[in-house]
């Protein structure tokens, strides 16, 4: 448990060292024994704590798609156990994201898939799907 003594700073010991990730900074602060924070009254902070390092999550795509069928792009966590929160873009071939794709997903060892339609009048050409590791920012990529 990570505490703050006043509202103007704090610390805390944690029981064990664990990977400590600024959220809102998108900072790893690496594997630490207790936390130092500089509290402001009114403003929410957010930590993630893992005993293992988080890393990329794995991304699956059929190599290619035809014009009016979804993509089935499986996001699977690299975590020996526990999940990840990945969010999960696409871009188009002219460089654009894809504003109908944008799903968040939890993603364990068994995968969560993630349909991304394709219409019959979208370019043809390479898509790259990307997903997002929430906590870390790490991406893993798959083109299609």
């Amino acid at each position: 448990m990570v505490q703050a003594s006043d509202g103007l700073g704090g610390a805390g010991d944690l029981q064990q060292p664990l990977h400590v990730y600024d959220l809102k900074a998108r900072q790893d602060l690496g594997q630490q024994q207790a936390v130092s924070l500089t509290l402001t009254p009114h403003r929410a902070m957010f930590y993630a704590l893992s005993a293992q390092p988080l890393t990329a999550v794995e991304l699956k795509a059929e190599p290619s798609v035809s014009l009016g069928s979804p993509q089935r792009v499986t996001v699977t966590s690299t975590l020996p156990e526990g999940q990840q929160a990945v969010k999960v873009q696409v871009k188009l071939p002219d460089g654009s994201v894809a504003d109908w794709v944008g799903a968040v997903v939890v993603a364990d060892k068994q995968g969560v898939v993630v349909d991304v339609p394709v219409a019959h009048n979208d370019s043809p050409g390479t898509w790259i799907v990307i997903a997002t590791e929430l906590y870390t920012g790490t991406t893993a990529t798959a083109p299609f």
